[in-house]
């Protein structure tokens, strides 16, 4: 079967007026060859952030208008609801005028932008996408639930004739080592879209080769994988243009001292481990700041009417290079490490395993330059919570060993080793179900049940604001923190944003699983545990 995926990239690059980049578009052809041989193939593509990789989705959008390629819509996969908007708001800006904007479908919890996945581009994330896949459909679990049926086969006949693009697949993996069920659920739905020649494309910018491996591995028996790493001089035009000396100051003992010194001449972005620790350092920070407009807050626990006030204010402090001005601050947690493209002068980083500081340094002098980094520990005494303390701690001695020295991502990644571990028997079973028929939306429904949610321990769970319970106030939370939640205010809300009395023990069960039963769209916080601008403390 012939392929023209290296082709597609050319004409996009053209159409759109940008750059063709050499190291996708011999990646590409490389994938042409791979992929022609039997009409299957999967594409691990490892390149710089800033670097355009989402350009390939964009011609796989418009190789699906040509009608005679094999694949009638693109998928393009996200991890995270929080990045999807301003991905397609880019979609949208870098195709002016070459888009109909009718064919993208922003879907995930409160944006019913295509259900089915039946537009032309799809923009999902990991959570809705797997559901889909593996017959239950995201939009009708609450149907299936109370009334056994659903439209199950039609989201999958979309997926099957599609492009599939993971983005930002490193953050599919563990944050820690053991046993991933997230993992665990996109390699099942690898393997058999593999096996079909649905065309696969995953791309990140910190893939490391163990994880790449696995997925070797585990797809092998289906189809061939290409693994394309890009290495120092793949794309000497490109780095001379982009050519970015970040170096390593060091570790900081005060934040808001740091931050203020930058801030005279610098924008500075701060990434911190937690929402709490964030919001910490945007209050201290505050005190010394006269202009509110100086600084800015993201986290995944601000509403969607805040987050996108946040996101509209970053916007207007940038340039037409996604520069920000100097004299700005933004303060986040791990959501800027994927799918936001904003450049900063300084970066103030809480110490992470080696992929995530790599996506962090990211944002700062992206497009070329000077930039600095300094880093920082909550206590001395404890370098671990949210991520492995070994990762983090080798990240840790590796700073303080270069201290004074341009930062280097290989560098660091020197060492960096996860083991990665998928449940055997959640993948056999997931498995079967796509392949047989015999399985259907029901059992999907059973294991859903049983797991309390597919990719993780709970599903999402969306809160809205006691006295304005409006899509605006909703604020995602996790299994437990909703049922804290819960057990104060003993309300939720129905589809018709009415707020309800919940009557049972938020405590027993499967919380995620009993809102759907009902027919409820989420739970309500107290209107006094939320503060404009500062998020929902828990």
């Amino acid at each position: 079967m012939q392929s023209h995926f290296s082709e597609l990239y050319q004409r996009t690059c053209n159409a759109l007026g940008y750059k063709e980049r050499s190291f996708l578009k011999i990646a590409l052809q490389r994938y042409d060859e791979v992929y022609s041989k039997d009409g299957k193939g999967v594409l691990i593509l490892s390149a710089p952030t800033g670097y355009g990789k989402s350009l390939i989705s964009y011609a796989l959008y418009f190789g699906c208008l040509d009608g005679d390629k094999p694949w009638a819509r693109v998928i393009h996969v996200l991890p995270m609801t929080s990045i999807i908007q301003d991905f397609v708001e880019n979609i949208k800006k870098k195709l002016n005028g070459k888009i109909d904007e009718r064919h993208i479908g922003e879907q995930h919890h409160g944006s019913p932008g295509s259900p089915f996945f039946a537009k032309r581009f799809v923009v999902t994330t990991l959570d809705t996408f797997s559901l889909n896949f593996f017959k239950l459909p995201a939009i009708e679990v609450a149907k299936q639930q109370k009334y056994h049926t659903s439209h199950f086969e039609f989201p999958r006949a979309m997926i099957y004739s599609a492009a599939v693009v993971f983005d930002e697949f490193h953050l599919f993996a563990p944050a820690k080592e053991g046993q991933s069920r997230m993992l665990t659920v996109s390699l099942a739905a690898l393997k058999m879209l593999a096996e079909v020649g649905v065309p696969v494309i995953i791309i990140t910018a910190t893939m490391n080769d163990q994880l790449a491996q696995l997925i070797k591995d585990e797809v092998k028996k289906e189809a061939e994988v290409l693994y394309e790493k890009y290495c120092e001089g793949d794309d000497n035009e490109w780095e001379t243009q982009n050519k970015k000396e970040v170096v390593v100051v060091g570790k900081t003992s005060c934040v808001h001292e740091t931050t203020l010194e930058l801030k005279k001449e610098k924008s500075v972005l701060i990434v911190a481990n937690t929402v709490s620790t964030a919001i910490q350092i945007f209050e201290e920070l505050s005190k010394h700041i006269e202009n509110k407009e100086d600084i800015i807050l993201l986290h995944a626990k601000l509403s969607k009417h805040d987050r996108g006030q946040a996101m509209q204010k970053l916007e207007k402090l940038k340039d037409k290079q996604n520069k920000v001005e100097k004299g700005k601050i933004v303060v986040a947690t791990q959501l800027v490490e994927a799918g936001i493209d904003f450049s900063f002068d300084a970066l103030i980083t809480e110490v992470a395993p080696a992929p995530n500081i790599i996506q962090r340094v990211g944002r700062v002098a992206r497009m070329g330059g000077k930039g600095l980094l300094y880093y920082f520990i909550v206590t001395d005494s404890e370098l671990d919570g949210v991520y492995d303390e070994k990762h983090t701690k080798a990240s840790y001695e590796n700073l303080e060993k270069n201290v004074g020295k341009n930062f280097q991502p290989l560098e660091l990644l020197k060492g960096y080793e996860m083991e990665y571990r998928l449940d055997e028997i959640l993948k056999r079973i997931l498995i079967e179900f796509d392949r047989y028929p015999v399985f259907t939306a029901q059992d999907t429904q059973r294991l859903y049940e049983n797991l309390c949610g597919l990719l993780r321990e709970s599903d999402i769970i969306m809160a809205y604001d006691s006295q304005k319970p409006d899509g605006e106030s909703e604020v995602p939370l996790n299994e437990k923190q909703a049922k804290l939640i819960l057990s104060r205010t003993k309300s939720y809300i129905n589809e018709r944003n009415e707020i309800c009395n919940y009557e049972l023990n938020p405590w027993s069960g499967c919380l995620s699983l009993r809102l759907q039963y009902i027919g409820a769209k989420g739970i309500v916080y107290p209107h006094e545990w939320y503060t404009p601008g500062i998020g929902l403390k828990i």
